[in-house]
């Protein structure tokens, strides 16, 4: 009993630690409309950069699956328009990013969406997205808060969704679990008639 509430706890662990750091990363808190798009004047978890136009796009707009946002809005050709969001992280501590883009190549559209941490750390530059294309990329922080911009490049359509930061487990949750995995077998090899 003792081995599987210790193999529970490394498992609730890694669970903990891969919960998504940002909040509202499937822009779903605001209701945009079927088909539709809006300027929001809030969006729940973001700020908008100041002067940017961004725009909350509904599920079905331009073959939106959900609902997006629009990091140039309704300026056709911005650059550095957007959100952020600031993220309680660890310094020194690796993170994954993931996000879908969509820059609308397939109706006739471009766009590009840069994603910058912090002030001047560029992970990104100019995504595209023929149809919603998923990206990963690694960071690690470099302090207890970490400031997530999301900017439209140069286009008409710079639509980004499912926005996820996680915390990539560190060695010792592996090897707490690797430990509970050899009691498990050992426990088991005893108890073999």
């Amino acid at each position: 009993m003792r081995i599987l509430l210790s193999s529970l706890a490394v498992l609730s662990i890694g669970a903990s630690a891969s919960a998504n750091l940002v909040r509202n990363g499937d822009f779903e808190a605001n209701p945009y409309g079927l088909g539709g798009h809006v300027v929001p004047a809030t969006i729940t978890g973001w700020t908008q950069i100041p002067g940017a136009v961004v725009a909350g796009i509904g599920t079905t707009y331009l073959g939106a699956p959900s609902q997006e946002i629009d990091l140039s809005g309704y300026v056709d050709d911005t650059s550095g328009t957007g959100i952020y969001q600031d993220l309680a992280t660890v310094a020194g501590r690796r993170y994954t990013l993931s996000l879908d883009v969509f820059t609308g190549g397939n109706v006739g559209y471009t766009g590009g969406v840069d994603v910058r941490l912090n002030d001047n750390a560029l992970l990104a530059t100019n995504l595209q997205g023929f149809d919603r294309t998923n990206y990963q990329f690694s960071f690690v922080a470099t302090d207890a808060t970490t400031r997530l911009f999301l900017t439209s490049n140069h286009g008409n359509v710079s639509h980004v969704d499912n926005v996820n930061v996680a915390a990539v487990p560190g060695p010792a949750a592996f090897a707490t679990f690797g430990v509970s995995l050899v009691r498990m077998r050992r426990r088991k090899a005893h108890t073999k008639p």
